[in-house]
């Protein structure tokens, strides 16, 4: 496993080959942290690449074309060794191909690459996924995960402002001393309902309420269906039943608010759907801010690759595009 760096003016990142999952992403001027450290109090991840599927198969199996395959949650590649195939100072581009023993989980050869790219104050992923096969149309799911790192609260002494050291990098929580919300959420589209995944990581067929703050702004904003300026609390009762999923484009970007309401992070992209997922029963340091390019299965989903939901293809020895964008 190596550890490769990339730096512009204002950002500087590291992305290992394991997995070609990004460690950090800090502000240089401040060092500030963006992406969550990996601390396995709480997740030991970072911001892993899921594919070809995310989150979870019914009973493990998917089918194609009268045979059954059995593929692990979120995929293939999380684990898996990437090669460089171009680093510069402020990009890099890894890839990774499919294994013979792939084939047994997931029916066609592929190639998936991943860009890193600084640009300004933000940070680019773009994904290219590539059909090897050249008989067969390939379907599949790709997500990203990104965790972002919550800034420590902020208190005044006299006139001045003390960045306090963040507690939830020190010890746990209990999850039963600290029901206010450790920063908010911002969402960008038209967000209405959510979905919620329970029995084997599958979605279930009712539709449940957004969590919306219960402050007086953002019952105005829902009364006038201005939904930019409705809040999400990030408190333990939140994400009780875990992440929140939203699907059908309802979401096109997220902002991440401290607990002043300030944003200090942005995540958007053209992904279909998107997780938002906190470590449940405590309140954590961080929040994923999760595109994905498909969902689980629905519960009992009997179908086939092509019927998954939000799934994706490419033609016979085509190629497919994604991405998503850290702000800061």
């Amino acid at each position: 496993m190596l550890m490769l760096t990339i730096h512009n003016t204002h950002l500087r990142a590291t992305i290992s080959t394991l997995g070609a999952e990004m460690h950090s992403l800090h502000l240089i001027d401040s060092g500030r942290a963006i992406i969550w450290h990996g601390d396995e109090t709480f997740w030991s991840g970072h911001s892993p690449i899921l594919f070809p599927i995310v989150g979870s198969a019914w009973n493990g199996t998917l089918r194609h074309e009268g045979r059954e395959y059995h593929i692990p949650k979120h995929g293939l590649v999380r684990k898996r060794q990437w090669t460089v195939v171009e680093q510069h100072q402020d990009s890099v581009t890894l890839a990774v191909q499919n294994t013979p023993e792939d084939l047994e989980h997931f029916p066609w050869p592929f190639r998936l690459e991943v860009t890193y790219s600084l640009h300004h104050r933000t940070l680019h992923v773009d994904f290219t996924v590539k059909n090897l096969s050249s008989a067969s149309t390939m379907w599949f799911q790709l997500g990203g995960h990104p965790s972002i790192v919550l800034p420590a609260p902020l208190r005044h002494e006299g006139e001045q402002v003390v960045q306090e050291v963040n507690p939830f990098s020190l010890v746990p929580v209990p999850a039963s001393t600290n029901h206010k919300p450790v920063g908010y959420l911002r969402l960008e589209g038209t967000p209405h309902s959510l979905l919620r995944a329970s029995t084997q990581g599958c979605t279930e067929p009712q539709r449940v309420h957004i969590p919306w703050n219960k402050d007086a702004a953002t019952s105005r904003a829902l009364a006038s269906n201005h939904h930019f300026n409705a809040l999400v609390p990030l408190t333990i009762e939140t994400f009780a039943h875990e992440a929140l999923i939203f699907d059908q484009h309802q979401v096109t970007a997220i902002h991440v608010l401290d607990d002043k309401e300030q944003r200090f992070a942005r995540v958007v992209s053209s992904a279909p759907a998107w997780l938002v997922w906190a470590p449940t029963n405590q309140p954590a340091p961080f929040i994923c801010c999760e595109p994905w390019y498909g969902l689980p299965d629905p519960q009992g989903f009997s179908g086939e690759w092509q019927d998954r939901p939000h799934v994706q293809h490419a033609s016979p020895g085509g190629s497919w595009h994604g991405w998503y964008n850290i702000e800061v």
